[in-house]
């Protein structure tokens, strides 16, 4: 939890979309803690779609622009997000930096996250809910039916106990520090593993001037149809 606080990032998207029944033009900003991730060469950050711009439940919005911003108290200059693409979990989003990596790491100073290579030897996870600044320690195992997920052991009572509990969107770490996944509800998260392959094809969405609404809106309402097929444990 130590390293997380130290080099957390903040993703900022501020968007225009037509909200309500009359479909009124609304401005809003999306905000979330989270980090930066490495393999090999490729910077990005995960984020949960939930609370963002572009998420699917419990319908999506009706998006007219998005532009988006990283910054961070470890980075000296303010990184543009040039665009986002859905995993294939589509409530993940993948934000790819574009940036190198060690000349960033050169220029600022913020520490990176990586996947962990041996997955198996690992048992014990650290859960952190970046917006209510929380944490805990837990165990996990790797779904045996679907290796794109793992499976966290959860207090089924803390809404009792006041016990801090896994819930959607927090960030899943070993306790060596590398990062395992994103709770995708309070028992399974989203396994941060082979992300090259699961990225969706034609999910690729340009922000700022590129942006393309009336795509990205059809591109959503596909995505959000595409829920209904994972597995009932996994929604």
């Amino acid at each position: 939890y130590t390293k997380y606080e130290a080099n957390k990032i903040r993703l900022t998207m501020t968007y225009r979309h037509k909200s309500g029944f009359l479909g009124a033009e609304k401005s809003d900003t999306y905000e979330t803690d989270t980090i930066i991730l490495v393999d090999g060469t490729f910077a990005y950050a995960l984020v949960h779609a939930r609370n963002s711009p572009f998420r699917l439940e419990p319908t999506h919005r009706k998006l007219l622009e998005v532009s988006g911003t990283i910054t961070g108290k470890g980075i000296t200059e303010t990184i543009a997000v040039n665009e986002v693409a859905f995993m294939d979990d589509p409530r993940i989003l993948i934000v790819p930096l574009y940036v190198n990596p060690r000349e960033l790491q050169e220029k600022n100073k913020i520490k990176f996250f990586k996947a962990p290579k041996n997955f198996h030897m690992l048992s014990e996870a650290v859960v952190v809910d970046s917006d209510k600044k929380n944490f805990c320690q837990t165990d996990f195992t790797r779904d045996g039916n679907d290796g794109r997920y793992v499976r966290v052991k959860h207090n089924r009572f803390a809404w009792a106990t006041g016990k801090f509990d896994p819930g959607k969107g927090d960030l899943v770490f070993a306790k060596n520090g590398e990062v395992l996944g994103i709770m995708v509800n309070n028992d399974y998260a989203f396994h941060v593993h082979n992300l090259g392959s699961r990225i969706r094809l034609v999910s690729r969405t340009p922000l700022g001037k590129s942006f393309d609404a009336p795509e990205t809106t059809v591109r959503l309402a596909s995505l959000g149809k595409t829920l209904k097929t994972l597995s009932e444990k996994f929604r």
